[in-house]
C-alpha cells in the first residue's frame, strides 16, 4: 500500500515538475526532423542516446530530447510518438510501474497487424496480440504495481 501511495504522489507532482525543468532547457530545443517512413524514424532514434535524468525523474518534451540527443525511456517514448505522428502512425505511451521501482519502463506502442513497440529507440516486434502481452514482456519477473496507457 505504501508504494502505491508514494507513486500517486510522485505522478501528481511529476507533470508540473517536468514543465518547470523543460523551461530550464529551453535553449536546447531543436526542431524535430521530418521522417518519411518507419525506417527514417528508426534512423532518427538511433542518433539519440539513453541517459539517466539529471535533477530526478522528469519527462522531456520531444524537441528537448532531440536537441540534447539524449533521454531516458519516457523521453524516447514521447520522441518516438512525435516522429510516428509525422508519418501518420497513431501511437500511445505505455508506462509500466514495477516493484522495485528502478525496473519501471515506458514505451511507445502502435498497432500494425500485431502490436509493436519502441523501447529506448529500438523497435520490438514479436507478434504481440494485445497490450497485456507487451506489459508482461516489459515486467519480466518483476511485480507489476500498475500500468497506464495514454495518447
Amino acid at each position: 500500500m505504501e508504494i502505491k501511495c508514494r507513486l500517486k504522489i510522485w505522478i501528481f507532482f511529476r507533470r508540473p515538475y517536468s514543465w518547470l525543468i523543460n523551461l530550464l532547457f529551453w535553449f536546447d530545443r531543436k526542431t524535430l526532423p521530418a521522417p518519411f517512413d518507419l525506417e527514417s524514424v528508426k534512423e532518427t532514434l538511433s542518433m539519440v542516446k539513453w541517459h539517466v535524468d539529471a535533477f530526478g525523474d522528469w519527462v522531456q518534451q520531444p524537441e528537448v530530447t532531440w536537441g540534447l540527443k539524449r533521454g531516458d525511456c519516457e523521453d524516447f517514448a514521447y520522441l518516438t510518438q512525435a516522429l510516428l505522428k509525422q508519418i501518420g502512425i497513431p501511437s500511445q505511451i505505455l508506462s509500466v510501474f514495477l516493484r522495485p521501482y528502478r525496473y519501471s519502463h515506458a514505451v511507445c506502442v502502435y498497432q500494425d497487424c500485431d502490436f509493436l513497440y519502441f523501447s529506448n529507440g529500438k523497435l520490438v516486434s514479436e507478434g504481440f496480440q494485445s497490450i497485456d502481452e507487451i506489459i508482461q514482456k516489459i515486467a519480466g519477473d518483476h511485480k507489476i504495481v500498475f500500468w497506464k496507457l495514454e495518447k
